[in-house]
């Protein structure tokens, strides 16, 4: 299975899981996240968006992450961590930007290439190796959490 599949799995699975009666709410606070991503200026055109929290200098995971998905302009509105469209977990993240027709190992590249027979996905020069690349943010609570994530080929 491609790692967009996955991924896509991954996600519905988790849909899934926040919509369970009794499965809802986490041990984290979380806050609405919204905002756009962009390279060099211009839109990542779909894909999705992950939050990772973590704390600077340690192994300690303080929460679980948060999923979205991009637009074609390159904007997000609903992350989901526990229930549809909760956020993410109040703290620092590192965002991870994964365009669409990306892939995070070779081995998924290779399969997706030999299958596809149309041009291939739109590249971002911001974006390096096979399509995964990290932005730290800061996500409040009580806050308009509106973020325009502009990444860089300098990065």
């Amino acid at each position: 299975m491609s790692t967009s599949n996955r991924v896509t799995w991954l996600a519905a699975i988790a849909l899934l899981g926040a919509m369970i009666p009794g499965c809802g709410g986490g041990e984290f606070d979380t806050a609405e996240v919204s905002g756009r991503v962009t390279c060099e200026g211009e839109p990542i055109q779909g894909g999705q968006v992950l939050f990772r929290p973590f704390v600077e200098g340690s192994d300690e995971r303080p929460g679980k992450s948060a999923i979205g998905h991009l637009n074609d302009n390159g904007e997000f509105a609903m992350l989901t961590t526990y229930d549809l469209g909760d956020g993410a977990v109040v703290g620092t993240h590192k965002v991870q930007v994964i365009p669409k027709g990306y892939f995070l190992d070779r081995e998924d590249a290779e399969e997706e290439e030999e299958k596809q027979s149309s041009a291939p996905a739109r590249r971002y020069p911001c974006i390096k190796g096979l399509g995964f690349t990290e932005y730290v943010v800061e996500v409040k609570e009580g806050e308009d959490n509106v973020l325009e994530i502009e990444l860089s080929s300098a990065r």
